[in-house]
This record gives C-alpha cells, sequence and structure tokens, in this order.
C-alpha cells in the first residue's frame, strides 16, 4: 500500500469511528465505508466540526447538474464534471461550517419549505429526483440532508447581505426600468412578485460567492483524489 493510500484508509477509519462515535447513523458509518471521503471541510482531518463531503454526494450533486441544464443522461460522470461537483460542495459546505461556528440560527420551516419546493423544480421533479437516487444509492435521507445544507448556505448569504431578504419597492421599480432582469417587455405588475425574488437570488449568489472566496482563504479544506 502506498503512503498516500494508507493515509486515506486512515482517514476513512478515523471517520468512521468519529461517526459512530458522535451518534451518527450507522447508514452514514457505511455510506463512508463504501463511498470514501471526497473532501473535509473545516479539518483535515474527521472529527469535531467538520463537515465530510462523500464521493456519492459529489456524484449526486453532478447528476443534479446535468439535471437543471436538461442533460439527463446515463452516460459516465466525466472527471471535470465531479471536480466541478466536488468545488460547489465545498463551497457551500463553507458556508455552513461558518453559520455553525456562529450558531447562527437562519433556518426556519417556511425556509425549509422554500428551499425544498425550489430544489425540486430546478431538477425537472420528484420523478428525476428519484431517478438519480436509484441511479447512485442513496436515499430520501440524503435527499434531505442536501436540502438542509442548501437552505443553510443560502440562509447565511442572505442574512448576510446589507438588506437581508427585504427587497423595496424603489428597487424592484429601479431594476425594472434598467433592464437588468429577464422579464423585459412583460408588465411590472405581472411581475413584481417574480422580479421580487429575481432579486433575492441575485443577493444570495453575490454574497455566497464573496464569503466563499473569504472563507476559502482561511478555513481547512481537504481534497482527496478518488480512488
Amino acid at each position: 500500500m502506498t503512503r498516500s493510500r494508507l493515509a486515506l484508509a486512515l482517514v476513512l477509519a478515523l471517520a468512521i469511528d468519529v461517526s459512530v462515535a458522535s451518534g451518527a447513523s450507522t447508514a452514514f458509518a457505511d455510506r463512508v465505508r463504501l463511498d470514501g471521503i471526497a473532501a473535509i471541510v473545516g479539518a483535515s482531518s474527521p472529527g469535531g466540526d467538520a463537515i465530510l463531503i462523500l464521493h456519492s454526494d459529489v456524484d449526486f450533486d453532478a447528476l443534479l447538474e446535468r439535471a437543471r441544464s436538461g442533460r439527463v443522461s446515463e452516460e459516465a460522470l466525466s472527471s471535470e464534471e465531479r471536480e466541478r461537483a466536488r468545488e460547489r460542495l465545498v463551497g457551500r459546505a463553507l458556508l455552513v461550517h461558518e453559520a455553525r461556528r456562529l450558531r447562527l440560527d437562519v433556518v426556519d420551516e417556511e425556509r425549509r419549505g422554500l428551499e425544498a419546493r425550489r430544489f425540486f423544480a430546478r431538477h425537472g421533479g420528484s420523478a428525476v429526483i428519484s431517478a438519480i437516487e436509484s441511479r447512485i444509492g442513496l436515499g430520501a435521507s440524503e435527499v434531505e440532508d442536501y436540502i438542509e445544507a442548501d437552505a443553510i448556505a443560502r440562509g447565511f448569504a442572505l442574512a448576510s447581505a446589507e438588506q437581508g431578504g427585504v427587497v423595496t419597492e424603489a428597487e424592484i421599480e429601479a431594476t425594472w426600468e434598467s433592464g437588468d432582469h429577464p422579464f423585459v417587455g412583460m408588465d411590472l405588475e405581472s411581475v413584481r412578485d417574480p422580479l421580487r425574488a429575481f432579486l433575492i437570488e441575485r443577493r444570495i449568489e453575490i454574497e455566497s460567492a464573496r464569503f466563499i472566496e473569504r472563507l476559502g482563504a482561511r478555513v481547512v479544506v481537504r481534497r482527496n483524489r478518488r480512488s
């Protein structure tokens, strides 16, 4: 066994021990053992507040990205698709890790419901999600965990924005007049609420990118090669 493989084996063993010792489910420990760790956010090894990203998480996100672009297919995932997915998950984990570090309560039932509806709408509905789950052997609990992480990360980004989730009528009208939106040519009154949602989404994207860049420079992230 090479040194790198030995190190990975030790990390996996520690991850399993930590997950069991911390009260995590046996199912998750089995996933760690079978899937392997794609990245650890918040530490160089599992434990404490570190967030584990498994290779099955990466595959799930990569297939979701295909669904978002309308490219649902059975062809094997490329290394590039997996690399992009891993970095998306690392970025999200940085936001979740920071929200937990600051002990911020950024998710309530309303946001959970909003994020769940957004998740299924973006990826083609429950039938598409079920097909992806079956393909890589995930279940409903893993999908719920994915949505929860989305809710925390996006909730943290929105709470960190200067105006939070408040969009004023003046901002809506100024954006409408600027033409910097996807509703050009439509009547303002008919798209006022969608425009408000668009502005909130843009705010989340801007704040997420800003925090990911900042946190990426100071939070420990360990990335592992897929064996």
